[in-house]
């Protein structure tokens, strides 16, 4: 009865065996495990802020693109270049990579390069715009190339 008083007690006992027994078995395993897996941070290059008026950066080391719509605009050392579409293609892929392979091959590797863009660029544009400044059919470009930010 519920008034009577004398009702059995609940024995916690062998509940708390169980809940220490798994804790202290999480714990060996989660130890085990950190232990067992060898854990390397990924090594990561910090950006660092390249323009005109950086300390220590020349114009004659900075290659800027720019994607306005379908047209490319590279800026660097040796002055401005527009690249217009051809009719029918849509953006000049293939230009741009013959330009970026000519000033590659007169300016060097120690190039910093930057790409920005129209915020009405599509992003598979500014993607295939960043594979063609990789790589062309006769090899490595610019393999390392910054995002920057268009301020028009």
């Amino acid at each position: 009865m519920a008034g009577s008083g004398t009702g059995e007690e609940l024995n916690l006992v062998p509940y708390l065996d169980v809940v220490t027994t798994l804790i202290i078995g999480m714990m060996v395993l989660a130890t085990a495990a950190t232990d067992a897996l060898s854990f390397r941070s990924p090594e990561v290059e910090v950006p660092t802020l390249v323009g005109k008026d950086t300390p220590g950066a020349s114009g004659s080391n900075l290659l800027s693109v720019h994607i306005a719509g379908d047209t490319f605009v590279i800026e660097g050392a040796g002055g401005k270049m527009r690249i217009d579409p051809a009719p029918g293609q849509r953006p000049a892929y293939a230009a741009l990579a013959t330009a970026l392979r000519t000033a590659h091959d007169t300016g060097g590797e120690n190039v910093n390069v930057s790409l920005s863009a129209d915020r009405h660029v599509p992003y598979s544009v500014v993607v295939h715009t960043l594979d063609t400044m990789r790589k062309d059919d006769r090899g490595e470009l610019y393999p390392r190339v910054s995002l920057a930010v268009a301020t028009k």
